[in-house]
């Protein structure tokens, strides 16, 4: 069973290095173990940092056919996989937890069962 670890984040971390290592712990082995980063906890301090340097290690990630050299992680499975990820989207956008980082986040689908993040 998958485990919903976090990673928690205050201002004395070095946030580049936090940035890389939480991007490789949700997408370095494509999520497939039990260990892969599900959430993040930071200070509010840091937050606004720590989103776009985020964004800026998520964005190197190519997302592709696996067997497409350079491709690190593949699109969604199916498109229970897909309504699953965007229900979660929906529910942390409706969420009154503040945050920035939902806002940036958004899905263009390459076909009816695949999703990739823009």
């Amino acid at each position: 069973m998958p485990g919903h670890n976090g990673c928690i984040v205050d201002e004395a971390a070095d946030l580049k290095l936090a940035a890389r290592s939480m991007t490789f712990g949700a997408a370095g082995t494509t999520g497939q173990r039990c260990t892969s980063t599900r959430r993040v906890i930071a200070q509010r301090a840091v937050v606004n940092e720590l989103v776009e340097l985020l964004k800026q290690s998520f964005a190197q990630i190519k997302v592709g056919d696996p067997r497409e050299p350079g491709a690190v992680i593949g699109p969604l499975v199916d498109a229970a996989a897909v309504g699953h990820f965007e229900a979660a989207i929906g529910w942390r956008r409706a969420s009154t937890v503040p945050t920035s980082a939902t806002s940036s986040c958004s899905l263009r689908r390459r076909a009816a069962t695949a999703a990739l993040p823009r």
